[in-house]
């Protein structure tokens, strides 16, 4: 399994918030970016997520397994909302990033219906709803 790092997360957040990355950086709080994306990363008996990843390609997965992808995306998007890694844009910016780490790993999601989307990013926010 492939995870976001700080400087793919900047790449992102540029795009969405339609900024240079000078501003980009300006506008982010790395030690929360950091926080957000090592709470993502998820352990099973205290392997990292890149074991998974490789245990899954041996076996054949090359997008890894569903369940710990599917938990790692959820944790990401819950995470970087929590930790708000941005002065602004923090939700929008997590929905890209989630969604990045999931083609980057062969997975596409679907946001349809669009207010269901919109509804789950929203109970993130508010605490709502958890990863």
């Amino acid at each position: 399994m492939i995870s976001l790092d700080v400087a793919a997360l900047i790449v992102v957040a540029g795009r969405v918030l339609r900024l240079d990355t000078g501003a980009t950086l300006d506008v982010l709080d790395v030690p929360a970016a950091e926080a957000a994306l090592a709470e993502a990363v998820p352990t099973a008996g205290g392997c990292t997520d890149a074991a998974l990843g490789d245990a899954a390609l041996a076996a054949g997965r090359p997008g890894g397994d569903a369940a710990v992808l599917s938990t790692t995306a959820a944790g990401l998007l819950h995470a970087l909302i929590r930790h708000r890694p941005f002065r602004r844009g923090n939700e929008q910016v997590a929905v890209a990033a989630t969604l990045q780490f999931l083609a980057v790993n062969g997975w596409q999601a679907d946001l349809d219906p669009p207010l269901a989307a919109t509804a789950v990013v929203t109970d993130l926010a508010t605490g709502v709803m958890t990863a």
